[in-house]
């Protein structure tokens, strides 16, 4: 009896189905309040605009990364391919190499370098899931939802497999002012992009809801001091 009185406490006698009705809303309705104001768009070819695809050869960032106990700072330096892809790399302010990674759209992170104290395989998947998420690498296969705000800002959401990623797009430029990366029912990473005129990133901020990664970084305007090769 007491058993019987329980399930009836959640409505599971009168509506069966009404847990699962709940589990489905909790995926797919309310998607973590990001959508909150926004009304899905008829629109859905727009794509948002990387800040990183510049007609500067390389954009040079100076990047403090605190993961866990271990904290690092440096220099960022995000080099657009021709093959629509990216060469990052991090060093610090004297030269010695952090981590290189190269991201192509549709293939694997390729690690060309990676300092020992950061060589563990969750490290590898979340910088470099952070790093695909800042310079907006979608996959092919992605599917592409358009919503809309008041303020004329759209949220573009790409699902991809498991993960869903959220980008918060200008409607002028349609560059990206917030991206978020999501799976299952939570947030996992979010991305913060700031810019004073609205043409060129100014500095980024990574944030980790599950583990204790932070990564900030403020672009350098180069001069004769700062000589990449």
């Amino acid at each position: 009896m007491k058993l019987d009185r329980h399930v009836n406490l959640w409505g599971m006698g009168k509506y069966p189905g009404l847990p699962l009705l709940m589990l489905i809303f909790c995926f797919s309705g309310c998607s973590y309040g990001l959508l909150k104001g926004y009304q899905k768009a008829e629109q859905v070819s727009i794509t948002p605009v990387s800040w990183f695809k510049t007609e500067s050869d390389h954009l040079l960032m100076n990047t403090r990364i605190d993961v866990m106990k271990n904290h690092f700072s440096g220099l960022m330096v995000i080099k657009p391919l021709s093959n629509e892809g990216y060469r990052v790399v991090f060093m610090t302010e004297v030269g010695l190499k952090i981590f290189d990674m190269e991201f192509v759209t549709g293939k694997p992170v390729q690690v060309h370098y990676l300092m020992e104290a950061l060589n563990k395989k969750i490290l590898v998947k979340t910088l470099s899931a952070d790093m695909k998420l800042m310079l907006f690498m979608s996959q092919e296969d992605d599917k592409t939802v358009v919503y809309d705000d008041s303020s004329g800002f759209k949220m573009v959401k790409y699902k991809h497999k498991q993960a869903r990623i959220y980008y918060k797009v200008s409607p002028v430029t349609c560059k990206p002012v917030l991206a978020i990366q999501a799976s299952g029912t939570s947030k996992k990473a979010r991305v913060d992009y700031f810019s004073r005129d609205g043409t060129q990133i100014d500095s980024v901020n990574i944030f980790h809801y599950h583990i204790k990664l932070r990564i900030g970084m403020h672009r350098i305007t180069e001069n004769s001091q700062h000589a990449v090769e």
